[in-house]
C-alpha cells in the first residue's frame, strides 16, 4: 500500500509586467519543512516568459535543478532541494506572471518554526479605534527571537499598508525576545473590513536533540493570517482625528546603566518612545527625581523636574526614533545626592502636550555604586562627542576640571574618556605643548647661566694670574728662595 504525500503551498505571488519587465524575489524553505520544492511560474502571453532562479550559497551549482516546459498550458515547472533561492521574472511583452512554490513535508524528527497571529482593536477615549496585531514565531515549545516580522494591512479603501512588528518589549509589545512581535495600528480611516496578513522571515538557531551542543543558523520564510476585522462607520470619528489624542507608548525598560560617585552622576538608559504611541518620535522627555519611589507615586513637594542644565550627555528636547536605545548622564542635585539615595522615572510628551504613562520607577545610590556592563559599554560608545559646559570663574574653573579627572579617573577603565569634550582634549594637548616648551626654555636658561659662570671665571683667572705671578716673584727674590716652582708660595713667619 502506498501513500501520496500531499504538498502545499508556501509562497505565491502574482504580477502584470510591461514589456521586458522583470519581477526578483526570494523564496527560503528549510530542510524541516521539505527537502525540494516546486516552482510553478504561469505566464498569459504567446510568448514564453523567463524564470532565472539562484542556488543557495552552500550549492556550487544548480545540479539538482529540474525545469519542464508547458507552451500549450503555458507553465514553467522547476524542481530543486530546499534552501533560500533567488529568482527573476522576465517578460518579452506586456502579461501577467504568476508565481507558485509548492513543498511536500519532509521526514524529519525536527520542529519546524512555525507562525502565527492575532489582532485586538480597542479604543481611545471612546473615539478613535486602534489595532493591535501580534505575531508568534515558535520551534515546537521554544521561542524564535531575531526574525523581521511584518503585517500587512488590505483596508476597505486604499492601497495595503505594511508595518514591521517588534520584540522589543516597548510600545504594543509586552516582554522582549519572547518571540511575541506586536506593533499598534490606529490607520482605520474608513469604515469596512479590515484583512491582515503576517510575514516572518530571516535567520534563527535551529535547537537540535539534547546529545547536540551546537545550534545550526537557518534562514526561514513563513506567512500567517493575523485575522480580519470590521470597522463600523460610527467608529470612525473623524472630528476625532483632527485632534492629536495620541499620547506616546509608555517607557517600560528604564535602567541604571551606572553610578559616578565622585561627581554625583547617573547614567540612564531606556527604549524610545513615539509621537503617537510607537510611531515617529516624541517631542521631548521628562524626567522627574524623588527621594524615594513613594514620592514619585505621590507627587511630593520635594519632587522635582530635572531640566537640561541637568544633562552631561544627550538631550531631552531631541528624542530618537521608537525603538531605538536612549543614553542619558545626568548631573543629580546636591539635595538629592546626600542621604539614603533617589529615585527616577521619566515619561514621552508629544507636540500636543498628551504625556505618555509614566515609566517604571528605578532607584540608586551613590553609596553603593552601579554598573551594567553591556549597556555601559554601548553608552561609552555614546559619549565621545559629549559638550560639557564650563564654568566661568577661576575656583570653579580648577574644581571643574578636578571633578573631569575623577569621573575619568573612575568611569574610563581602558584609555576611554567619555566625559571629555573635543575642546578638553585640545586643551590638555596645549598644555603638553606648553609644559614643553616652558621645559626648554628652562633648558636654554640654565646653559646661558652655566656659559657665563664659566666666562667669569676664565676673565677672573686672567685678571688675577699676573699679578699673583708678579706678588710671588717678588717675595721670592726678597726671601731669596727657589723660584723652580712657579707654584710654590713661601710665607714669612
Amino acid at each position: 500500500m502506498t501513500t501520496t504525500t500531499m504538498s502545499r503551498q508556501v509562497y505565491s505571488r502574482s504580477t502584470k509586467l510591461k514589456k521586458n519587465g522583470t519581477v526578483v524575489g526570494q523564496v527560503a524553505v528549510d530542510h524541516l519543512v521539505a527537502t525540494r520544492i516546486k516552482f510553478i511560474l504561469f505566464y498569459t502571453a504567446s510568448h514564453q516568459a523567463v524564470l532565472e532562479v539562484e542556488p543557495p550559497p552552500h550549492l556550487a551549482r544548480a545540479s539538482n535543478l529540474d525545469c519542464h516546459v508547458d507552451r500549450v498550458l503555458r507553465v514553467i515547472r522547476c524542481e530543486m532541494p530546499s534552501g533560500v533561492w533567488r529568482y527573476s521574472v522576465t517578460s518579452p511583452e506586456a502579461q501577467r506572471v504568476s508565481l507558485l512554490v509548492l513543498a511536500s513535508p519532509a521526514n524529519t524528527s525536527g520542529s519546524p518554526v512555525r507562525l502565527s497571529g492575532g489582532l485586538v482593536v480597542s479604543h481611545l477615549d471612546d473615539q478613535l479605534p486602534i489595532m493591535r496585531i501580534f505575531a508568534e514565531a515558535t520551534q515546537g515549545d521554544r521561542a524564535v527571537p531575531g526574525l523581521t516580522v511584518e503585517a500587512t494591512v488590505f483596508g476597505p479603501e486604499g492601497d495595503p499598508v505594511t508595518v514591521v512588528l517588534l520584540d522589543n518589549g516597548a510600545g504594543a509589545d509586552i516582554q522582549e525576545g519572547d518571540g511575541v512581535y506586536s506593533r499598534y495600528f490606529f490607520e482605520l480611516t474608513h469604515s469596512g473590513i479590515y484583512n491582515v496578513r503576517l510575514s516572518a522571515f530571516g535567520s534563527w538557531a535551529q535547537h537540535g536533540s539534547k546529545g547536540e551542543q551546537e545550534d545550526h543558523h537557518k534562514y526561514v520564510t513563513r506567512t500567517a493570517i493575523a485575522g480580519s476585522t470590521l470597522i463600523h462607520p460610527n467608529m470612525t470619528n473623524q472630528h476625532g482625528r483632527d485632534r492629536d489624542l495620541l499620547p506616546p507608548a509608555r517607557i517600560p525598560d528604564l535602567l541604571v546603566v551606572r553610578t559616578i560617585r565622585e561627581d554625583k552622576v547617573v547614567v540612564l538608559t531606556w527604549t524610545a518612545s513615539g509621537d503617537d504611541l510607537d510611531k515617529s518620535r516624541a517631542s521631548k522627555y521628562l524626567i522627574l527625581l524623588g527621594h524615594s519611589v513613594s514620592d514619585l507615586m505621590t507627587h511630593a513637594s520635594s519632587v522635582n523636574t530635572l531640566v537640561q542644565e541637568d544633562v552631561i550627555h544627550g538631550n531631552l528636547s531631541s528624542p530618537k526614533e521608537f525603538g531605538e536605545r536612549e543614553y542619558l548622564a545626568l548631573r543629580i542635585p546636591s539635595s538629592f545626592s546626600k542621604g539614603q539615595g533617589f529615585a527616577l522615572m521619566v515619561m514621552a510628551v508629544d507636540e500636543a502636550g498628551n504625556k505618555g504613562k509614566h515609566s517604571n520607577y528605578v532607584t540608586a545610590s551613590f553609596d553603593h555604586p552601579t554598573i551594567h556592563k553591556k549597556h555601559w559599554q554601548e553608552a561609552q560608545k555614546m559619549f565621545q562627542d559629549v559638550v560639557i559646559k564650563r564654568p566661568r570663574h577661576r575656583r570653579q574653573e580648577t574644581n571643574f576640571l578636578q571633578r573631569t579627572k575623577n569621573i575619568n579617573k573612575m568611569i574610563l577603565p581602558q584609555e576611554m574618556e567619555p566625559l571629555l569634550t573635543k575642546h578638553q582634549r585640545s586643551k590638555r594637548s596645549e598644555s603638553k605643548k606648553d609644559a614643553d616648551t616652558r621645559a626648554d626654555v628652562s633648558r636654554n636658561v640654565n646653559t646661558g647661566i652655566a656659559i657665563l659662570l664659566v666666562g667669569c671665571v676664565l676673565a677672573f683667572l686672567v685678571t688675577t694670574l699676573p699679578t699673583c705671578l708678579a706678588r710671588r716673584a717678588t717675595r721670592g727674590e726678597r726671601g731669596k728662595t727657589d723660584t723652580g716652582n712657579l707654584f710654590q708660595v713661601k710665607i714669612d713667619r
